[in-house]
């Protein structure tokens, strides 16, 4: 669009300088589970239309989608363990989208402690400019420290944590994912595993 300031979205309303995220993400997410009524409802409350998906939402609309998929399909797990397994759906269903092909064929050839080190990289493929907010320290044998640098609107400490523990089960090893510190700026969690 002419004239759009560098990141501004337009929504089919005014120009939003919201940050968004891919719709891609809500695919990812959502094509792995039953939408009934309620939910789907729900969505449509929170902006997501599931007949006509777009290229890029709010990122207000991604939290809130996600907090509605964890009660909905999760409701009897306490927050942590309903993001993890709602971060599942969300590698399982890229996964099975075209661009996750290529995950796919990388993924027999690396080594957890590989993968641990190329998830910012791979991160980035559902959020522009998320690989740079994402450090990976090596702590011990299968320990990472990840830190996350973030305090805008998408900050979601729990289904990040659970995205990195269903790409590491992906892999063929059981991780154990403590929650770290939640800091101003960001958040942090730890990764361990045995193979």
């Amino acid at each position: 669009m002419p004239g759009t300031p560098r990141g501004a979205v337009c929504f089919g309303g005014p120009l939003s300088t919201e940050p968004f995220v891919s719709g891609t993400r809500f695919a990812a997410l959502l094509g792995q589970g039953e939408v009934g009524p309620a939910l789907r409802d729900e969505l449509g409350q929170l902006g997501f239309e599931a007949e006509a998906t777009r290229e890029h939402y709010p990122v207000r609309v991604w939290v809130e989608t996600t907090d509605a998929v964890r009660r909905a399909w999760f409701p009897s797990l306490p927050p942590q363990p309903g993001f993890a397994a709602v971060g599942h759906r969300i590698i399982e269903g890229f996964l099975d989208k075209p661009a996750g092909a290529v995950i796919n064929w990388l993924l027999p050839r690396l080594t957890a402690e590989r993968a641990v080190v190329w998830a910012p990289r791979l991160l980035r493929l559902g959020r522009p400019g998320f690989d740079q907010m994402v450090t990976t320290t090596m702590k011990g044998e299968r320990h990472f420290l990840i830190r996350v640098a973030d305090d805008g609107p998408a900050r979601q400490p729990l289904l990040v944590a659970g995205i990195f523990a269903a790409g590491l089960e992906k892999m063929g090893v059981q991780p154990q994912v403590t929650m770290g510190e939640q800091l101003p700026g960001g958040y942090e969690f730890e990764v361990r595993w045995e193979v």
